[in-house]
């Protein structure tokens, strides 16, 4: 395969300082404190996270060895990433190059804005956050509640495409002296939090005595700082990298991109702060493995975690199996829970992607029965074509409230009424241009022979599901399924 051509600020320019030579180290230092007993504000409450030894998951799964886990989400904004919000903050106000007043932009997938929105709020900064679609509501209504403005923006496809994140955020800074991107991905500031306080954390805590340590990609900050770290002051640590499927990061040259719902990890570049030469073996997770492993660590444990901890600890398990009483596995989990109760922690939200089957026998006057069953209509359809105005005129004169749109012979979306009146009323679409920029995006598509049972999960979260079934285009809506059940004298 060809090498990739990322943009080198992001991705190929590292950093060529390392410890023991003669040059002048480039970086600012910290050093680790204790939490006061009074805060005098909530940063002062970031870092000194607990280890926690796992019992319960250790027994199921036959380990020998002590299983740790750093749990990062006790930090205040609920993730690692307020480590490295406050460090960066930190490091920029004292090179004069933010101050209050001005607005901090960044591209993030929604924990490092958290930990941005607590500085900001604290210190008198505006922040404006460009966050992909798939992150989940829950962080946009907390970025919200912080006073951040939110861009929402496509799904990591193509690294700096024009609508990316990364991009959209570079263009809000561009031309305002007033705005200024902290830039995770290239920032050492980032690295060096961990670097100089939470792996000096883990050293302390552990009296030096760690046989593995188990870190999950993103901007890869935490992998490197705690790595390179951990590497000269416990000599034959063993570092193990994890990387969800779908993710470049762990071979870069040779994987091709692919999606998975996780959130917060992996990419679609390897990231100019993240140094994976340290790490000595991967493990990569898929979606099943991660929320899977997730849950475990909430219902055995009682640890309240977030999706990409069930990754690290999915890897952290499969290491430990094969290790004897004396070893001993710390994993550090990235987030909390609180980000994901519309997710992974619903037993729909699982069905709903297909990480969890479906109990038919509690719905027994569907039992059986398919999509089939209904008798749906073949659906009206148009083209990016059609304006905004044309889509209105058809729903009206056909008393329909959507419309898949149709390009190629595949269905790109869903023109909706509700969303597209909306967005007239903000301002965000004219009623003379195209239908695409309006449209909803289709999550899943069903067919003839899926279930009901199916259908009616989908349906307690979604307004409609979208039949395509060869050339056929369809939809179905919980009133579909209220003639069918009355059709068999419910």
């Amino acid at each position: 395969m060809a090498k990739r051509n990322y943009d080198r600020r992001y991705s190929q320019t590292r950093c060529k300082w390392s410890l023991g030579t003669t040059e002048l180290n480039p970086h600012s230092k910290q050093m680790p404190r204790s939490i006061p007993k009074i805060c005098n504000n909530v940063l002062d409450a970031i870092g000194n996270t607990p280890i926690i030894r796992i019992n319960n998951i250790t027994r199921q799964e036959g380990i020998l060895c002590e299983l740790l886990v750093k749990c990062e989400f006790f930090n205040p904004g609920g993730s690692i990433k307020d480590r490295i919000a406050k460090r960066m903050f930190d490091d920029l106000e004292a090179e004069g190059k933010i101050k209050p007043g001005m607005t901090i932009v960044e591209p993030t997938s929604g924990n490092t804005g958290i930990g941005l929105a607590l500085n900001a709020s604290v210190k008198g900064y505006g922040l404006k956050v460009c966050m992909p679609v798939k992150m989940s509501k829950e962080k946009s209504d907390i970025l919200k509640a912080l006073g951040a403005e939110i861009i929402r923006t496509p799904d990591e496809d193509i690294f700096l495409d024009e609508r990316l994140y990364f991009k959209v955020a570079e263009d809000s800074v561009r031309d305002d002296p007033n705005c200024y991107m902290p830039g995770q991905y290239l920032n050492p500031s980032n690295p060096l939090a961990h670097y100089d306080i939470t792996a000096e954390e883990i050293y302390d805590q552990l009296d030096g005595n760690l046989d593995y340590l188990v870190v999950v990609t993103g901007t890869g900050g935490h992998l490197t700082g705690l790595s390179r770290k951990l590497k000269e002051k416990i000599p034959g640590i063993t570092i193990i990298g994890v990387d969800p499927l779908g993710s470049i990061v762990h071979d870069p040259e040779n994987i091709e991109i692919g999606e998975y719902l996780a959130e917060g990890i992996g990419g679609v570049i390897v990231p100019r702060t993240t140094y994976d030469d340290l790490v000595d073996r991967w493990y990569i997770s898929d979606d099943q493995k991660t929320f899977d492993y997730s849950r475990k660590l909430i219902r055995y444990e009682g640890l309240l975690v977030g999706g990409s901890s069930g990754a690290v600890f999915w890897a952290a398990v499969q290491v430990a199996k094969g290790l004897d009483p004396s070893k001993r596995v710390l994993a550090i989990m990235p987030d909390g829970v609180r980000n994901y109760l519309s997710k992974f922690v619903s037993d729909r939200w699982m069905i709903q992607n297909d990480l969890m089957n479906i109990n038919e026998s509690k719905m027994i006057k569907i039992q059986g029965k398919t999509v089939r069953d209904l008798n749906i209509k073949r659906s009206l359809t148009s083209t990016p074509k059609s304006t905004v105005r044309e889509i209105i005129e058809i729903m009206i004169s056909n008393n329909v409230t959507d419309i898949p749109i149709i390009e190629n012979k595949k269905i790109i979306g869903v023109a909706s009424s509700n969303e597209i009146n909306q967005m007239i009323v903000e301002g965000n679409i004219s009623l003379d241009e195209s239908v695409r920029s309006s449209l909803n995006f289709v999550l899943k598509f069903i067919k003839m022979n899926t279930s009901l049972a199916f259908v009616s999960v989908w349906l307690q979260d979604n307004k409609y599901a979208v039949i395509h079934d060869d050339d056929f285009i369809g939809l179905v809506y919980p009133i579909n399924i209220s003639k069918l059940l009355l059709g068999n004298s419910l």
